[in-house]
């Protein structure tokens, strides 16, 4: 009767660990704001074009101070805008002038970047393709794909992409990567020497910068390059998923449990042959 009682505390000593170990990382349920955004393509003309935005809360709380802006090429700007409140289900419409410096037509991409506040004043960020043509728009010959990542608070993790060009020759590329506040990459541009027919990795290093455990992040990754005097651009966007910060003691928690597992495997073996 003691071995019985002995196994069943050693049982209930482990299951209650991971169960311990499990409410670590439990989300608490809370209201929360979702923003979409809808931009058309940008046909520029000349030195100016117009961005039409439209973005939308489909979350359950107010979206407040929100600003619009750009991450876009060098020699390009676009209109800041900002308005006081979003609620839930609303649309806001802008349009929003685009300034052009480049006399190089073809297809150009950058990131619309939306900040704004929870009902606490707590600041959240997104970011999402932005298209824009100059004078005639180009098709670029090049695919872009990724994975999906999750990042810890307070920690780091690499962003991995794949471009694969189609060009006939080997083609000197831009990548570069659009985030959000909440995220940060050590080197955010990156030089390739992309050969045809063959898949080039992109590695990009990124730490989160007061990242809200739970939130999701779609940093904008662009891809573009010169040929025969015409610009040519393409963006892949892959989610970034951050984690709850790791806890100190999980490891040594989880190095508990498994040890008094052990422990009573061996325990109910050692009852079973001594019978």
């Amino acid at each position: 009767m003691r071995s019985l009682a002995f196994a069943r505390f050693l049982c209930r000593l482990a299951v209650g660990l991971v169960g311990t170990l499990g409410s670590f990382s439990r989300p608490a349920q809370a209201a929360y704001i979702r923003i979409q955004t809808v931009v058309e393509p940008i046909q520029i003309t000349g030195q100016s074009g117009t961005a039409n935005i439209q973005i939308k809360n489909t979350g359950d709380e107010a979206a407040r101070m929100i600003v619009i802006s750009a991450i876009l090429p060098e020699g390009f700007s676009l209109q800041e805008n900002s308005f006081p409140e979003l609620a839930p289900n609303q649309e806001f419409k802008v349009s929003a002038k685009v300034l052009c410096k480049t006399s190089e037509n073809g297809t150009y991409a950058g990131a619309l970047l939306v900040q704004y506040t929870d009902t606490n004043g707590y600041p959240f960020s997104l970011t999402s393709p932005l298209p824009f043509y100059l004078g005639r728009g180009t098709s670029p010959s090049i695919a872009l794909q990724g994975e999906k990542a999750s990042l810890h608070q307070h920690s780091r993790t690499t962003l991995r992409y794949e471009v694969f060009s189609r060009e006939p020759q080997s083609q000197v590329m831009r990548a570069w990567l659009a985030t959000p506040k909440e995220l940060a990459a050590t080197k955010a541009v990156q030089i390739l020497s992309a050969a045809p027919q063959l898949r080039m990795p992109v590695r990009f290093d990124i730490s989160e910068n007061g990242a809200l455990a739970g939130s999701t992040y779609v940093p904008v990754l662009i891809v573009d390059y010169s040929k025969d005097g015409a610009h040519y651009a393409s963006t892949f966007s892959a989610p970034v998923t951050i984690l709850p910060e790791r806890s100190p003691y999980l490891a040594a928690m989880m190095a508990v449990a498994v040890a008094l597992l052990l422990v009573l495997v061996a325990y109910a073996r050692r009852s079973r042959s001594a019978r």
